[in-house]
């Protein structure tokens, strides 16, 4: 009887000792897996106040490209602005590389996760639109410019000018984007935020 009562509690003891091991397993695993969480929501934080600063100098690059290229278009003045053109839009296409590197960045962190922490939630969900608002727009911008290019080449070649040489038209570097999935291109001309349909 006695060998039965030490057998008994050797298990038992075995036993508890195996529960306590799975209870502090389970109970670092979690504090991890919340450390974890918490650096990945400081990471979107602090790569949300480095595409806040992007924006702005877009922001400003847009409105300088658009003040000083796109506003007032003639054919008379469009072949000597085109040099200046061409450099404003390269400012501007510089502030595109810069919001493409946040996205690799932020993009597996903002793009289909859901953080415990509103205000993060809030942010990734503006850098996701914001990011797609501002590609769109540039794609357009330079659709815009281009086409204006070709009409104006086309004006040369029919009023028979030979001895201008025809403007070349920017590089498209980029397309249409639909970041969030929704099948609306925010910034693209006629697309409005489905909110507002």
């Amino acid at each position: 009887m006695e060998k039965k009562k030490k057998r008994v509690l050797i298990i038992g003891i075995v036993f508890l000792v195996f529960v306590l091991f799975v209870i502090l397993y389970l109970v670092i695993a979690y504090k991890n897996e919340q450390n974890e969480m918490r650096a990945r929501m400081k990471e979107v934080e602090n790569g949300y106040t480095t595409f806040k600063e992007h924006i702005t100098s877009y922001n400003s690059a847009r409105e300088a490209l658009y003040k000083e290229a796109m506003q007032d278009m003639f054919y008379a003045t469009l072949k000597e602005k085109d040099a200046t053109n061409k450099e404003l839009f390269q400012a501007y296409d510089n502030t595109i590389t810069l919001l493409d590197s946040d996205y690799k960045n932020l993009k597996n962190k903002c793009m289909d996760v859901l953080y415990p922490d509103v205000s993060v939630n809030n942010k990734c969900e503006a850098f996701l639109l914001g990011y797609e608002e501002a590609i769109n727009t540039y794609v357009a911008d330079v659709e815009s410019y281009n086409k204006n290019i070709t009409s104006y080449n086309a004006y040369l070649k029919d009023t028979g000018n030979t001895t201008e040489v025809p403007l070349v038209k920017l590089e498209e570097k980029k397309d249409y984007i639909d970041v969030d999935g929704d099948h609306t291109y925010r910034g693209k001309d006629g697309e409005k935020n489905q909110n507002e349909k």
